[in-house]
Parts: structure tokens; C-alpha cells; sequence
């Protein structure tokens, strides 16, 4: 596996940010019975770098987990376990076929 730069982590670290944030501005249609995170429009991105895999993943993570700290995320904790790894298992495929 290749060593991470510093602009690999960043370009991750602000995909992430960006994730969470566009999440959470908009949480009164991000939780709910019916979700509709506009945010999911940034699983596109590993399609053009492997790197935005990591900061989708994490920035998914952020958004359940203050979503379920706060109590509007109505699931709770199961969608952290599952919506992450389910989301880097989506981006991987698609990567993949790319390759």
C-alpha cells in the first residue's frame, strides 16, 4: 500500500468536512423517517481519486454520529455501524470497475 501524503490526508480530511457540514446544515431533511442527504451527491468523487474514499467514509461516519448523539438521527447508533462501511463498499466497487 502507498504512503499517504500530506495532500492525500487533507484532500480527505476536507471531503469529510464537507460531508458532515452539508449534512448537518441541512439535518432537517438528513434525519428523519425519509432521508434525503444532498450530501451523498459527494460519493462521486472517488471516482476521480481513490483518496476521497477515506473522506466520504469518515464524513458519513461524523454525520450518524452526531446525528445519533444529538438524538435526531431516530435509528440511533445502527446506521455508524453500517452506513460507513457500507458507503467505502460502494465507492471500492466503483473504483474498481473504474480500474
Amino acid at each position: 500500500m502507498k504512503n499517504r501524503t500530506l495532500r492525500q490526508i487533507t484532500a480527505a480530511g476536507v471531503i469529510a468536512a464537507a460531508y458532515a457540514a452539508l449534512s448537518l446544515v441541512l439535518a432537517s431533511i438528513t434525519f428523519g423517517p425519509v432521508q434525503c442527504r444532498v450530501s451523498e451527491a459527494l460519493t462521486l468523487l472517488p471516482v476521480l481519486s481513490p483518496t476521497a474514499i477515506w473522506g466520504v467514509t469518515l464524513g458519513c461516519a461524523i454525520t450518524n454520529g452526531v446525528g445519533a448523539a444529538t438524538g435526531a438521527n431516530f435509528l440511533g447508533r445502527n446506521p455508524m455501524r453500517s452506513g460507513p462501511g457500507a458507503s467505502q463498499q460502494k465507492q471500492i466497487r466503483q473504483q474498481s470497475r473504474k480500474d
